[in-house]
């Protein structure tokens, strides 16, 4: 009774009943070899493996290169408003005092700083789309399924949000710059 959750009987023999289960599943075909002795040996082939492995591998090797892309952008972008404001903090307080509102000069910073990193994300996920054409439409059938594009669009909200999250975290710094502007210089 020990094997009986590898698929086989009591006895060590095959059961039909649960190969058969298994079969219809995942795509598997039996088949029979002969062995030494007048014995058969039965084996369970998955006619689908490679297809399927590679799937699942390209499956992964896309949500990592999504998630490690998106990864540096975000690190990037949160540098970038950073560093830019710190630049041109003297740039900043003048035009304060002159008059100009912060919620313009913040509108400034977010554009300078998420517009470049959006357009890249168009431009990569249009190469990226040109590039996996030959994959995607292989055999004449497309294997662009809602799943897939699901997920795109999941991973391009996500990557844009964080995008705009990391721009936003240099608008305390902004305000901080503006507030402490004089007209001496630094």
């Amino acid at each position: 009774m020990q094997r009986a959750a590898d698929g086989l009987g009591a006895l060590g023999q095959p059961d039909e009943a649960k190969a058969a289960a298994s079969a219809e599943r995942f795509g598997v075909g039996r088949t029979k070899v002969p062995v030494a002795g007048g014995s058969w040996y039965t084996a369970d082939l998955w006619v689908g493996a490679p297809a399927h492995h590679f799937d699942h591998d390209f499956h992964l090797s896309t949500l990592a290169v999504l998630g490690a892309s998106f990864a540096v952008a975000i690190a990037s972008t949160g540098i970038t408003a950073a560093s830019s404001v710190l630049d041109r903090r003297r740039t900043y307080g003048l035009l304060h005092l002159a008059g100009t509102p912060l919620r313009v000069l913040d509108a400034a910073r977010r554009t300078e700083s998420v517009l470049p990193g959006a357009v890249l994300t168009g431009g990569a996920v249009l190469t990226g789309l040109f590039c996996a054409a030959p994959l995607t439409f292989a055999g004449g059938t497309p294997h662009a399924d809602a799943r897939g594009l699901t997920l795109l669009a999941t991973c391009l909200a996500l990557g844009l949000a964080g995008l705009m999250t990391a721009s936003a975290a240099s608008r305390p710094l902004l305000r901080t710059v503006v507030t402490e502007a004089g007209p001496r210089p630094d």
